[in-house]
């Protein structure tokens, strides 16, 4: 074990470096530094998420994943993100996001969003970066940082290595999820889970969650935009977290009452539980030659992770 005793005065640049790591975690993930200002009528309005489309219209330039039949592309994307958070090493973590960083590319999907839905995910795995390494047990061949006067605060490299591991292993799952799902229809994405046997009633969830998530985003629009109209801005103080409350109950009270309007407007059109699913593209030898690449670079990625790198 080999002990490295720091002074007192580390803690301060230390504890520096971390504050301004989350502050710009914070504006690159648009949560801070916004003035009030920018809360003005018709700026700063809640922002409707990107969904899976719901026509054929394709989101992306690129054919890579766009011409890539659903129920290959899914698995084959599926088996790459579970080896990569099976990986144990940090070379094998840093490969697994290279190649997901070059599939994103390749797809053609905005980078502005991937690094701010990377940064978004980032502010949480922060909280595992800076406690890991303070709680990690000490083992034979550890390099461990005291500070001095501080006997019971120790910083253990590994620790610190393997919270940067979990990290790169997130970004790499992150930076496929919107290939995989934003580049089909909703109908193919649907007919290409029930392909895969999921279930009935969890393929319906995800129909009514994509195709309504656009409504209930534009009400709360209009209702955020109502309350700024009297005034009102986002702050901490006890009347404006009321304020907010209250527009979080109000949301849940439509959202509820449409979903009983749906309801009845299906029964009425003969819905029994399942929904009719699109017949899906055959496969091509070319959507099998996409599966193959990204499986054997998911096995050659784990192999290289046990066999050289532990």
């Amino acid at each position: 074990m080999n002990i490295i005793l720091l002074p007192t005065w580390t803690l301060l640049p230390f504890f520096a470096v971390i504050a301004l790591l989350l502050y710009i975690l914070f504006r690159i993930a648009g949560i801070a530094g916004r003035s009030k200002s920018d809360h003005a009528i018709g700026q700063g309005d809640i922002q409707i998420p990107q969904q899976i489309p719901l026509s054929s219209q394709p989101q992306f330039s690129s054919p890579f994943f766009c011409n890539w039949e659903p129920r290959i592309k899914i698995a084959a994307t599926t088996l790459y993100m579970f080896t990569a958070a099976f990986l144990q090493s940090l070379a094998a973590a840093f490969l697994a996001l290279c190649f997901s960083l070059l599939l994103a590319v390749i797809s053609g999907s905005e980078m502005k969003k991937n690094v701010r839905r990377v940064a978004q995910v980032s502010i949480f795995l922060s909280v595992l970066i800076i406690i890991l390494p303070f709680t990690t047990s000490a083992e034979t061949g550890d390099t461990i940082f005291k500070i001095h006067g501080f006997s019971l605060l120790t910083f253990n490299l590994r620790g610190f290595v393997q919270a940067i591991t979990i990290t790169l292993k997130a970004w790499s799952v992150v930076l496929l999820m919107e290939p995989m799902l934003f580049s089909s229809p909703l109908a193919h994405l649907s007919s290409a889970l029930k392909g895969l046997g999921i279930p009935e009633k969890a393929i319906g969830i995800v129909n009514l969650a994509m195709r309504y998530m656009n409504v209930i985003a534009t009400e709360a629009s209009q209702m955020g935009l109502a309350l700024k109209t009297r005034g009102f801005y986002p702050s901490c103080t006890k009347r404006s977290l009321s304020a907010m409350a209250n527009l979080m109950a109000m949301l849940f009270i439509r959202s509820y009452e449409r979903t009983q309007s749906i309801q009845e407007a299906m029964l009425l059109r003969g819905y029994h539980g399942r929904f009719l699913h699109a017949q899906l593209p055959h496969a091509v030898a070319t959507d099998w030659l996409k599966g193959g690449l990204m499986v054997g670079a998911a096995m050659l990625i784990y192999f290289m992770d046990q066999l050289i790198w532990q």
